[in-house]
């Protein structure tokens, strides 16, 4: 059997993937595989399921709504999710 890693992603949601598995590792794969340099990727999360995925991009961007400990190693911070945070990281960051 697999062994396996759970994380809370909210206080009612509960993440299981198989160990050394994470947001970050899948990143590195994706921008492997589009043949991006991991230092030119923008990442946006809000919560801690995305901590290695902050960890491992070029630029992050936490959600107004994000959890404290995410906003303290995010790049940047913009409105939350009920007020169009991705909209705004994708004006600021990406055009």
């Amino acid at each position: 059997m697999t062994e396996r890693e759970f994380a809370y992603t909210e206080t009612t949601s509960l993440e299981m993937t198989p160990k050394n598995v994470s947001k970050g590792s899948g990143l590195k794969l994706l921008a492997k595989h589009l043949g991006i340099e991991i230092q030119d990727v923008v990442v946006v999360g809000d919560a801690e399921n995305d901590r290695t995925m902050f960890e491992t991009a070029g630029f992050s961007v936490a959600m107004g709504n994000a959890l404290d400990a995410i906003k303290a190693i995010a790049d940047a911070v913009v409105a939350d999710n009920d007020h169009n945070g991705v909209g705004e990281a994708i004006r600021k960051y990406l055009m």
